[in-house]
């Protein structure tokens, strides 16, 4: 009698096994589209029961979330890099553009051109600024000629401005990004640590797996995160499938930013230092990847780069035509008194008159507008009228035209041993190269990651074909254990009946 006890409640059991396979297939297939969705599958095993001195089976089964730990953790590493690349393409991008240069030829970075713009940019703007010297020095008293220097003057300086500017908002919205992206980390990690709470408790009281829904929806909060920072996830033993996160240190130092049993430790952003802390570290962060790490080394590295580059070419170009436009003011007492004139604001006086080094930047630089030294009594300000070609009072002269026109052919220690031409082409060619290398490195890195998602889709992803072909196995088999039951069930009335 015992016997066909047990061969009813493994029947039972079974029936209940093969209910919750068709409903898992039916979860499967309405989630074919959900990435973050690892199939599901029940997973039986006998159990051996004894009842009066007989020993009968019975199928205990528990749901399977397929998934490969170390192929997800691969994935969410890629997608680390994959932000990083994807982020400093867009920035270097905006830089370049900020300059007022472009690629024109997308496989050859080396071939620049100014952006097309009403402005131009920056070389276009010197090129018409020493050519106006040229032919101010072959007709120093045509007006219209004067015009147009101080036309190409003044474009020179509002080139330089401009892009000074541009930099300066970039490096402002990168400041406002970051902030925006920590708190949204930060958001995050709150997220995974309630996501952590809940898993334990549903896996405390059913078992490690069974709250496999919320393991796929914290493995996309995973792949989530690794677009901010490449971190450390750590599966922490005993914790009932709770996941730790940790960053490490510039000295290579782990600190926890999710530990299971705690709060997440926030991630802090100081912007004049460029660093990044968390409140349980006295030691700067190394994030190594992801879009912060990215926009911390475009404004850092780059950013300062380029706008350094940029004040060095203002800064030689406001110099070198000081020296060779700068006239000294002689006071009252001489015979006759000669007023201050200079072409650009600064540096006046130049080094070789001041003995003082030279500051301009390309935020700075500026047209002579008359002297602000009280010593100074009288000035002359730049204008189409004052415009000097020469320090001699014989008409037609052109000494002071034509050395500035020259400045175009001459190499200059400030920019390296460059001209003028070669630093600001230079500057926008290297980096056109770096773009073109990060662009390299992201293209590489896309199909990394679309291959490394594809291994995981082979493991976890779900399969309509399989489904279906499964589908139909479970309901036969639930037929089939149906059909035990029913014979089992029908001999016990059976035997009841017949006492």
């Amino acid at each position: 009698m015992s016997g066909l006890f047990g061969h009813l409640t493994s029947a039972s059991s079974a029936l209940q096994a093969h209910s919750k396979s068709v409903e898992l297939t039916g979860k499967n297939i309405a989630n074919v589209n959900n990435p973050n969705y690892a199939r599901q599958r029940v997973v039986s095993s006998p159990v051996a029961n004894v009842s009066g001195g007989s020993v009968n089976t019975s199928a205990n089964y528990k749901i399977q979330n397929l998934r490969d730990d170390f192929i997800d953790k691969q994935v969410v590493e890629e997608s680390s890099f994959l932000s990083l690349f994807e982020t400093r393409d867009n920035r270097l991008r905006e830089i370049l553009s900020a300059v007022g240069e472009t690629l024109d030829r997308v496989n050859d970075p080396s071939f620049m051109s100014d952006l097309p713009e009403d402005d131009g940019g920056i070389r276009d703007s010197l090129n018409d600024f020493l050519n106006a010297f040229e032919n101010f020095a072959a007709d120093p008293a045509d007006q219209a000629i004067r015009s147009v220097v101080m036309q190409s003057a003044e474009q020179l300086v509002s080139s330089f401005n401009r892009a000074d500017s541009r930099l300066g908002q970039i490096q402002n919205s990168i400041d406002t990004e970051i902030q925006t992206e920590v708190k949204s980390f930060n958001n995050r990690m709150a997220e995974l640590s309630d996501l952590n709470r809940q898993i334990a408790r549903i896996e405390i009281a059913g078992g490690d797996g069974t709250a496999a829904d919320l393991r796929n929806v914290r493995q996309g909060l995973l792949e989530e995160v690794a677009g901010f920072v490449q971190a450390d996830f750590v599966t922490v033993p005993g914790s009932n499938g709770q996941v730790g996160v940790q960053l490490r240190t510039e000295s290579g130092q782990n600190v926890d930013i999710v530990r299971p049993g705690f709060e997440p430790e926030p991630l802090f952003y100081n912007r004049s230092s460029n660093a990044f802390r968390s409140t349980g570290s006295s030691e700067d962060l190394d994030l190594r990847a992801g879009k912060l790490s990215a926009l911390s080394q475009v404004k850092s590295g780059d950013l300062v780069e380029i706008r350094g580059q940029l004040d060095a070419l203002a800064n030689t170009i406001a110099t070198e035509v000081n020296e060779i436009y700068y006239q000294a003011f002689v006071p009252a007492g001489a015979d006759p008194v000669v007023p201050e004139q200079s072409f650009f604001a600064q540096p006046t006086p130049p080094p070789s008159v001041s003995g003082v080094p030279s500051t301009v930047a390309a935020g700075s630089i500026a047209l002579y507008t008359g002297s602000s030294d009280p010593a100074v009594a009288e000035s002359i300000p730049l204008d189409v009228d004052s415009l000097r070609s020469t320090d001699s009072n014989f008409s037609g002269a052109n000494e002071i035209a034509l050395a500035i026109a020259g400045l175009s052919q001459g190499d200059f220690e400030s920019l390296g041993g460059s001209s003028l031409f070669e630093a600001i082409i230079q500057t926008a060619v290297d980096l056109g190269l770096e773009i073109e290398s990060n662009a390299n490195q992201l293209a590489v890195q896309r199909d990394v990651e679309a291959l490394m998602k594809d291994r995981q889709s082979q493991v976890s992803g779900v399969s309509i074909d399989e489904e279906m072909a499964n589908l139909v196995q479970y309901q036969r088999a639930f037929q089939a254990s149906s059909q035990v039951f029913k014979v089992v069930s029908e001999m016990l009335e059976t035997i009841i009946n017949l006492r």
